[in-house]
């Protein structure tokens, strides 16, 4: 499964890539995870569709320093075949 996710709210500078990347270890997904020019974090999302599901749930919650105000989710049909997660 592969999942877009973007999120908008105190995204940046709060260590939210790096939030990201851990569980993207944690829960074996692949992808990336990037900064936006607008203020929104993107996040490119692939793995096994529980692994994708539950990493979505822990990123819904954030790090301790961010507010979240919108995660937006397009389902993607077809695979992308990251080899890796990585913050770019």
């Amino acid at each position: 499964m592969r999942l877009r996710i973007r999120i908008t709210g105190h995204v940046q500078g709060v260590g939210f890539r790096y939030f990201v990347e851990n569980l993207a270890h944690k829960h074996t997904i692949v992808g990336f995870v990037k900064n936006n020019h607008d203020g929104a974090l993107e996040i490119d999302a692939e793995g096994m569709q529980t692994d994708v599901t539950n990493f979505l749930e822990e990123i819904k919650h954030g790090p301790e320093f961010a507010r979240i105000d919108k995660c937006e989710t397009i389902v993607e049909k077809e695979l992308a075949n990251y080899i890796a997660f990585s913050i770019e």
